[in-house]
């Protein structure tokens, strides 16, 4: 898949381990396998991307995979600019804000991709004020410029 090339490097441009990336009728939406150090399997969830893409735009199904993609570089070299408070979860968050910051998304198609992520909350994963939290640090670490707008409610 395209995305994934284009979130690989965007956050690995010198590489860092080995991604195998494939659907998988069987997760209900899309997830990280680690399976050894440096090497992680991504799964997604055909029906669930394409109802993102369609609703959100492609750029939204891009954050939840570079969400993904998050897990496996924050197993190989977490972030300084990273809080030491937050979980995996958070982490990969603010990985997500980080390639979409790299990216170069406009107000309007980071929103869009903001509201996809906030659309499907998962019970593994923090409320959505904590996860906005750490999609903006991203963001603005790998050199967004900060956005003003308020997010309706997520």
């Amino acid at each position: 898949m395209r995305v994934m090339q284009d979130v690989q490097a965007r956050l690995c441009p010198g590489g860092c381990g080995t991604i195998d990336f494939a659907a998988n009728h069987g997760v209900p939406n899309a997830v990280a396998i680690m399976r050894g150090v440096g090497h992680t399997s991504i799964r997604y969830q055909p029906r669930f991307m394409n109802a993102v893409a369609q609703t959100y735009g492609q750029d939204a199904a891009a954050g939840i995979l570079a969400h993904e993609f998050g897990h496996h570089i924050d197993f190989l070299k977490p972030a300084s600019w990273m809080s030491h408070a937050w979980g995996k979860e958070l982490r990969a968050d603010a990985w997500s804000g980080c390639y979409l910051a790299r990216a170069g998304l406009g107000a309007q198609k980071m929103e869009a991709s903001l509201r996809a992520i906030a659309a499907y909350p998962s019970p593994s994963h923090p409320a959505w004020p904590s996860r906005i939290v750490a999609l903006r640090k991203g963001y603005v670490a790998c050199g967004g410029r900060f956005w003003r707008h308020q997010w309706g409610g997520y």
